[in-house]
Parts: C-alpha cells; sequence; structure tokens
C-alpha cells in the first residue's frame, strides 16, 4: 500500500541514524540495568574476552527484543517509519518521542 511515508522512505538511500539513538540508548540502559553481571566474565567460553562475551550477549538480546517488540506492536513501527521519513522535522520529532514514550511503556522505565 503506497502511503505519504513509504512513498519518502522507498526514495531514501540513507537516513541519520542518530533520530533513533534515544531509542537504541533506552534500550541499552534497560539491557544494562536488567542484564549486569557485575562485569564478571562468564565461565561459558573462556577464550573470549569480557567485552567479546559482552557484545554478543547484547546483540543476541538486542536483536530478539526487537524482533519481538516490533511484531507485535504497530504503532512502534509506524513511529520508527514516521522518525526516519521525516528526519529533522517536527513531524520526525514528534515520531521519536512516540517511539521513547512506546519503549518506556514496554521495559516501565520511570513507572
Amino acid at each position: 500500500m503506497k502511503t505519504e511515508v513509504s512513498t519518502i522512505l522507498e526514495a531514501k538511500s540513507t537516513f541519520d541514524h542518530r533520530v533513533l539513538q534515544d531509542a537504541h540508548d533506552t534500550m541499552a540502559a534497560y539491557y544494562r540495568f536488567s542484564y549486569d553481571d557485575g562485569v564478571q566474565l562468564d565461565l561459558i567460553d573462556p577464550v573470549l574476552t569480557k567485552e567479546e562475551q559482552y557484545l554478543i550477549n547484547w546483540n543476541s538480546w538486542f536483536d530478539n527484543e526487537l524482533k519481538q517488540i516490533m511484531g507485535t506492536n504497530s504503532q512502534l513501527v509506524r513511529s520508527v517509519n514516521e522518525a526516519i521519513a521525516f528526519e529533522n522535522t517536527e513531524r520526525g520529532y514528534n515520531a521519536e518521542d512516540k517511539i521513547i514514550e512506546i519503549l518506556s511503556f514496554i521495559f516501565s522505565i520511570g513507572q
């Protein structure tokens, strides 16, 4: 279905990643708070450094979390698309705010 947003997105080859920075940072803060291991290396694979293990764990969690919440929250999907389509405009800023509102509710931040 062609919409104003889909037409804009199809014409884009790049976008300003900063429009999603707050969303990323919100999820990262939740992850750090919920999954902090006290800076101890898991003994699962001693070949990996602490940083390598953390990166693997974070990427796995982030990918799985995005699949789950984007698959069940159409308003979040719309807001991400609008933030990208209308980056650095009032409409884009409103979409960015909506993304944070939704993520704050999902992760019970500030509740």
